[in-house]
């Protein structure tokens, strides 16, 4: 059985969880770009949860981009998830190569929020 769709034709999932219109479903519809972050300490979201939809895009063959911080309660991964993210926003929406930071091609500038040029 399909879930039922709102008035934005997103699909409704029932607050007990994904129920009987089950996780899989769900996830062979996917498309696009997904990152999932989970902090191995959430006490909010229990890890297995973003583990079992990781699982879940695993077998459906999709492709997608995951990070588990160590140590994290809920939160937006802290200083590496928010590069991250970033980089991952940077990458498929704007089209553009975040800078490698390993390479310290920012060496000597600043690292925040301004700092890559797109002249």
């Amino acid at each position: 059985m399909d879930a039922p769709l709102d008035d934005r034709g997103l699909r409704l999932i029932p607050l007990g969880g994904l129920g009987e219109f089950g996780l899989n479903a769900l996830v062979l519809e996917w498309q696009g770009h997904l990152l999932l972050i989970v902090g191995e300490a959430d006490t909010n979201v229990p890890p297995e949860s973003t583990y079992r939809v990781a699982n879940a895009l695993i077998k459906a063959g999709k492709d997608f981009d995951f990070l588990s911080v160590p140590g994290m309660d809920h939160s937006d991964g802290g200083p590496y998830g928010r590069l991250k993210k970033r980089n991952f926003f940077v990458l498929h929406l704007m089209g553009v190569q975040p800078p490698d930071i390993n390479s310290n091609e920012l060496a000597g500038r600043d690292v925040g929020r301004e700092r890559w040029s797109f002249e």
